[in-house]
């Protein structure tokens, strides 16, 4: 056996990696007309190399885009060039939060992230297109693509991000639009396209469409139509008469019943967050994954949490709710705590 030991990047180099490799593979579109340039020093990646360097050009009359070798596009603002799609600016303005917490747990680097908390604030986030009344998927207020398109792309916040939410922490109206494009995105796609309206809908805390989702991909196939064969495999359609497996909806359908039953952040935790009536009455749920480094073991009846076992596989501290009551768990890693009077 090898027992030579694994080289460990310094965390400067971690953090670096991430904030340029990360960024510049995400084509994502700018609001800001700087030219910051990352230094390449003490760098995983090799001086000199693009991957390191945050590097800005500011098109005629569109917004700033990063330099990713590769074509601007015809200038148009649509599908076929991804410029200033909200997908790719919340994509990065996760990032680059990620980064900066990163590096304030650290306590490293704090001039550059400094640099990445300025350029963070000045991403394009999407507005409520006053012609749609959607959440705007690109830097127009037009629909450019299929309303009933199978992606949800531009709801990237929603799920699997969490900057967009319904707990009064997001402004009404981006919740509305998000909400608004859901509803037009439809109930009816393949397999993997409903499991991720259904998790959308459970984040939304709308039960009865996260359940209808669920129901509709657990119709039965026939003739290679979308649906679940007697093995509980998921079919894709690819065209009339002729469907195929897709591993997608069987890995996306749990995912949607899971986040139906039990929310999370880091730090927060909140049990039955969109419990449809169908399974009100009575049922329980072992090993949830909760993020933050929790594991939840849930037992529910007439739509309320019984019991509920929160055991830490690294997580310390979080609040774990229901409705409006909160309690603050604090845990070493490996140990336990059981709730059961969160709903009184």
């Amino acid at each position: 056996m090898d027992t030579t030991p694994t080289p460990r990047l310094p965390r400067r180099g971690l953090l670096a990696l991430a904030a340029a490799s990360g960024a510049l593979t995400t084509l994502p579109a700018f609001t800001a007309s700087a030219a910051p340039t990352r230094p390449a020093t003490n760098s995983p990646v090799g001086e000199g190399s693009s991957r390191h360097r945050l590097r800005w050009r500011a098109p005629a009359d569109e917004h700033s885009m990063i330099e990713q070798g590769l074509p601007v596009g015809n200038g148009r603002l649509g599908a076929l060039d991804a410029k200033g799609i909200t997908y790719a600016q919340e994509l990065v303005w996760a990032l680059f939060g990620s980064y900066c917490t990163a590096a304030a747990e650290l306590r490293t680097d704090p001039d550059h992230a400094a640099t990445i908390a300025a350029l963070r604030r000045k991403l394009y986030l999407p507005q409520v297109s006053e012609t749609t009344g959607w959440l705007e998927e690109w830097m127009s207020p037009d629909n450019l693509g299929e309303t009933t398109h199978r992606h949800l792309f531009p709801l990237v916040a929603l799920f699997p991000g969490d900057r967009i939410r319904p707990d009064g922490s997001t402004p009404a109206d981006i919740v509305a639009g998000a909400t608004a494009l859901l509803t037009a995105r439809g109930m009816e796609s393949f397999g993997w396209a409903n499991a991720c309206r259904g998790l959308c809908w459970a984040r939304l805390k709308n039960s009865e469409n996260a359940y209808q989702l669920v129901v509709n991909n657990l119709r039965p196939s026939t003739g290679g139509s979308n649906g679940t064969v007697p093995n509980l495999l998921d079919i894709y359609e690819v065209e009339r008469g002729r469907g195929i497996f897709q591993i997608d909806a069987n890995f996306g359908t749990p995912a949607a019943v899971m986040e139906m039953l039990l929310y999370s952040r880091p730090g927060h935790i909140e049990l039955l967050p969109a419990l449809p009536d169908a399974w009100a009455g009575s049922g329980f749920v072992e090993g949830g994954a909760a993020r933050g480094g929790f594991e939840v073991d849930l037992r529910w009846r007439d739509g309320k949490p019984t019991e509920a076992r929160i055991h830490s596989v690294g997580g310390r501290t979080t609040a774990v709710a229901y409705g409006e009551v909160s309690r603050t768990v604090a845990l070493r890693p490996g140990a336990s705590v059981t709730l059961r009077d969160l709903a009184r």
